[in-house]
């Protein structure tokens, strides 16, 4: 580091040296005229090349240790800024699959509700068709039993009908073969 400034001064040895010559030069020729103006404006640039000889590395340094701050904290930011968006997509990745696994959720469960009511409705059918069954079976029985005795009546007030008129008219009418039927009549009553 110390060739470095001793190369930087002997490098602004000749460039000063020159500079002088020249502004000698265009003095003398009348070219150039020493006011305020330009004496403000020499000052300025000795000032100038002072600043940058004797404080230009620790500027330089500053400036560089600024700009490794900043680097700094830009990738601090970046490698944050990364970690948000991978967790940021960890997360969408989970909703995705969130989202697939209710829909598989939901065809798995439409599915057994569709067995479920299938095996209901084969079920309701099963009982209907026996209650059903049980009531056509009863209401045959009613049906055989009630022809049966309707029959019964009938026949019965049929025969008292006639054994009536029988009677009726056995006064009027005496034949052996009246008198049978009326015993055979008096018979199947009893």
């Amino acid at each position: 580091m110390a060739t470095n400034k001793n190369e930087q001064k002997q490098n602004h040895i000749p460039l000063f040296g020159s500079l002088v010559l020249v502004l000698a030069a265009l003095s003398a020729s009348r070219i150039l005229i020493y006011n305020e103006e330009l004496l403000v404006a020499l000052a300025f640039g000795a000032f100038v090349t002072f600043c940058f000889q004797k404080l230009g590395n620790d500027v330089s340094e500053t400036l560089d240790s600024r700009k490794n701050s900043i680097h700094q904290q830009i990738d601090a930011c970046l490698q944050i800024q990364v970690e948000n968006v991978s967790g940021l997509y960890d997360q969408h990745l989970e909703r995705v699959q969130l989202k697939k696994d209710f829909k598989n959720l939901q065809l798995v469960l439409c599915q057994q509700l569709l067995q479920l009511s299938e095996g209901r409705n084969l079920t309701l059918n099963a009982q209907l068709t026996a209650q059903i069954s049980a009531k056509l079976h009863a209401f045959q029985t009613i049906k055989t039993t009630s022809q049966g005795f309707l029959q019964e009546t009938l026949a019965f007030g049929f025969r008292l009908r006639v054994l009536e008129g029988f009677q009726k008219s056995k006064k009027k009418i005496q034949s052996s073969l009246l008198k049978d039927a009326l015993s055979n009549l008096n018979s199947k009553n009893l």
